[in-house]
This record gives C-alpha cells, structure tokens and sequence, in this order.
C-alpha cells in the first residue's frame, strides 16, 4: 500500500466482462503489472467474476488514489449478494448495464448503464458517463478516444438512453457528461452541478475532459438529468475555482468573485429550501482559506426553534466553518464581511450567530426599505452555527437554556489543531463524486485554528489540477475494467 496516503475504503468495479485469477498483463508506460487475485476450483482451474475491487486512499484536497500504479491489484468477489459488502466511503463503478442497491453513504459513483439505487449519500462525485477505452483496444461497443498530437481525445459515441440512478439522499457533486443520454433522480440536495462537453456522436476533438461549466447548489433536487439534459439549471457559478472535501465527509465549492468592490471566498450550499452563495473577505481569510457552509442536524435546528416567538415563520439554519488548505478549521484574525446571498421568502429577516458556548448574537436586520432582495451583509469575527429568520425577540439568548440542549457544543481553544489530510476535486482512480451528510455543530467547532491574513497561492492550481488527475485516473481505471479476461 502507499506509504504517503490514508487508507480510506474499497472501489468496488461491477463489469460485463469476466476476469480470472492469476491473470495478469501489462500496460507499459500505464501502469505497473497487475495482479488478480482469486479463487480456482478443485482442479485447479481459475474462477471467474465479474465484480473486483481494490484499496483507494485519497490526496490532500480528497482526490481519489487506487492502487494502479503503485501496488495494481484485483480481488475478485464471489459473494452471491455483492452489494452487501458495500461500506460507507467505497467508490462504486457500474458499468454492467444491471440493476444494483447499494445501502451506504458513497464517497463516490461512477455511473455509465444499468439501474442503481443508493440508499445514502454520494458524498464527493457521482460522474454519469459513457464507458471510455482505447480505440485501439479492439473493442467497438464502448465510448473509444485516441489522443492528439495536441493533447486532445478523439471521441466516439455508444447510447446509454434507459439508464436510471436514483439517489436517495444528498449529492456534493453531479456530473454530467454529454456523452451520458440517461437519467438521475435525487431525492435530497446537490451543492454542485458540473457539466463536461466530452464528445460529439459524429467524433470531435476537445479538451482533456475540461468542464464546460459548473453550476451552483439545488435543494431537494429530484429530476436533476433527463435523457442526457440537465432538469431546472439557472446560470453557471460566478468565479468557481475549484472544490474539495474536507476530513472525506464535508464536500464544498469554492469560488472566488467581486462584491461591492472587495474580492471575496465562497461556496454554494443547498441550506433548506434555499441554493445559497455564503462569502467572506479574501484580504482578512487568507488565498487559502474558504468557507464551507452545511446544514445543521434535526437536533441542532430544534434547540434553534426552541428559542423562536415567531415560530411560523421561515427558518434557515446552518454551520459555517473555514477551511484552510483544506486540512484545518480556522478562525479569523480580525473582523470578517459575511455575505449570504439568494435567500428567498423573507419579509424582515435578521442573522442570528450561535457562538461556541451557546450564546445568540444578531448581526443583522433588514431595514424594510422595500422588498427584500435576497442578499445580507454582516460582520463577524468567528464562525459556528447560523440561523436567518424574521426579526423577533427571542425566548433566550442561549441555546439550551430550556434544558434541551443535551450535549451542548464546547469552547474549542486556537491551540487544538488538527492534520487532517483532505479534499478537492480529483480522481484519480475510480469515480469522482461526492455529496456530504449535514454535519453536527460540535463537529462545525472543533479543531478550530487561526487563519493566516497574509495571502497564499495555490488555489487555483489546486483546482486546475483537478480534471487532469480525474481523467488520467478514468484512464487507467477503464483500461483495466475492460480488458477481456479467457479462462485457462
């Protein structure tokens, strides 16, 4: 196993063709030789399986590592019921055009025919494409590319119309592929959309699997593609640099754009009913340093409701943290602008901080000078959890003082930091997906550390850096998943 990478799950590899034990073979400059290990009967000859998995780890921003290259090998499954070995965090591939339930939380799907339902979340990516393999390897059925002189593919087309993924929970990350004619439901929120203009049916040049664009967050999504068409999409997310997962369980965007003259970091996050765009000051966070924003659990927002007279009224509520290198969680040094914008069916809405201990402080009112337009803008100087709601005097100023709040969060001091080694947008060896569970506001709090002022680079190579490693890992992944395997 690498030495220079966590140890995370399985990639499990659901193919039409059949591989045998002890088959093994060579692909030159790709990879290493591969190893398949399995069983073989009593006369010694190989058993075949169309199912394999192998160990992933991931890279500092979250991208995903098989072992292709360093340690390439296959372990065939034999159980009659294999998506029972399903855990949280694996990475699924199907491409066996049959039907499959997976129940766990994903790290990620990568989805090209069949029908598959996950009973989870997809926590980073879940990329619906067409198959891709060389064209010189003989096989006509699948998606075939070449490359360029220019570093471009040339690519052909299979169909993959009647295709189904259902996902019963919530999405970091949608992928759509052109070369994708099918369908994706899912039954909970996306907090990105990203679109990838990979071939045309009558063979085209493009770009090594450059995104067209991505598109901003959709609360309780349902329909998001229909044969091959993104469903309800608006315009593509200003000033996108790139995404990650924090701790492989917190997926976010990260955008860089201009409000009221001041360059600022943000994200977009499905929060309720809302698709929300959360920004704050660059010059005072760091290059580095972006906001992750999630929803809160259903205990969370209780001890908040808790707290309300206006109990009628609409309510937002949600952890905001920031994330620096993707490896920790910072404070500000100084006094931060909080942007919150596309807030929708608000009169007079105010900003609610629940500090560390508990203690509610309001930021921000409206001042009702017309309708109110969806954005606010407020200071603050640390970050936990958030709530918007009508302006209104509250029942407390601290949460849990009703005595409902049974594990109330905890002062987390700038000297407890964490190395966590995390996320952002590559695969390298499997799938790239992702969609993250709300996380707990004690979580949101701990391992809090103080961010840098000074400006970092980095940012934007990370995310360039993003596509190469996914597509070179689709690479190396389809070459292997689709190579005919004879038995002896």
């Amino acid at each position: 196993m690498p030495t220079d990478h966590p140890y995370v799950a399985k990639a499990y590899y659901y193919t039409e063709d059949m591989l045998y034990p002890n088959d093994m073979y060579d692909y030159g400059d790709d990879t290493s030789q591969w190893t398949i290990v399995g069983k073989y009967d009593e006369n010694g000859k190989p058993i075949g399986s169309n199912v394999w998995y192998q160990y992933w780890y991931v890279d500092s921003r979250g991208g995903m590592l098989t072992e292709d290259i360093v340690n390439p090998v296959q372990y065939l499954v034999y159980e009659d019921n294999p998506e029972s070995l399903i855990k949280d965090k694996d990475i699924v591939s199907v491409t066996d055009g049959k039907s499959h339930t997976f129940n766990a939380d994903l790290y990620a799907l990568w989805f090209t025919k069949g029908n598959v339902t996950v009973n989870g979340n997809v926590i980073m990516d879940l990329a619906c494409v067409n198959v891709a393999e060389r064209k010189d390897s003989g096989n006509p059925t699948y998606l075939d590319y070449v490359w360029t002189d220019d570093g471009k593919r040339v690519w052909t087309t299979e169909s993959t119309a009647d295709s189904n993924v259902t996902v019963n929970g919530n999405v970091g990350l949608v992928s759509l592929n052109n070369s994708y004619i099918g369908n994706l439901t899912v039954n909970g929120n996306v907090d990105l959309f990203g679109y990838y203009d990979d071939l045309d049916p009558s063979v085209q040049n493009t770009l090594s699997f450059v995104p067209e664009s991505f598109y901003g967050s959709k609360s309780d999504a349902g329909a998001v593609i229909k044969n091959g068409e993104f469903v309800g999409l608006g315009t593509s997310l200003d000033g996108y640099v790139g995404y990650s997962v924090y701790d492989t369980e917190d997926f976010y965007s990260m955008t860089e754009r201009v409000i009221s003259g001041e360059t600022v970091h943000g994200t977009s996050a499905a929060i309720g009913d809302d698709s929300l765009l959360i920004d704050v000051s660059k010059s005072v966070v760091g290059a580095t340093t972006y906001p992750c924003a999630k929803a809160v659990d259903s205990s969370r927002e209780k001890l908040v409701k808790d707290v309300l007279t206006k109990t009628d009224s609409k309510l937002v509520v949600m952890d905001i943290s920031l994330i620096q290198d993707n490896a920790r969680k910072v404070e500000p040094e100084t006094t931060v602008n909080l942007y919150i914008d596309n807030l929708s069916g608000f009169s007079k809405p105010a900003v609610y901080h629940v500090k560390d201990d508990g203690t509610i402080e309001k930021l921000f009112v409206y001042d009702g000078s017309g309708a109110f337009g969806g954005s606010i803008t407020c200071n603050t100087n640390s970050f936990s959890t958030y709530f918007v709601a009508e302006d209104q005097e509250l029942r407390s100023n601290k949460l849990g003082d009703k005595g409902t709040d049974s594990n109330p969060p905890t002062e987390t001091k700038p000297s407890d930091k964490t190395t966590n080694t995390n996320t952002t947008n590559t695969s390298t060896g499997t799938t790239n997906t992702g969609t993250t569970n709300a996380t707990n506001t004690n979580q949101a709090n701990a391992n809090k550390t103080t961010a840098q002022t000074s400006p970092k680079t980095g940012d934007a190579t990370a995310a360039g850096m993003i596509y190469v490693l996914f597509f070179v890992g689709m690479t190396m992944l389809t070459v292997g998943m689709y190579r005919k395997k004879q038995s002896n």
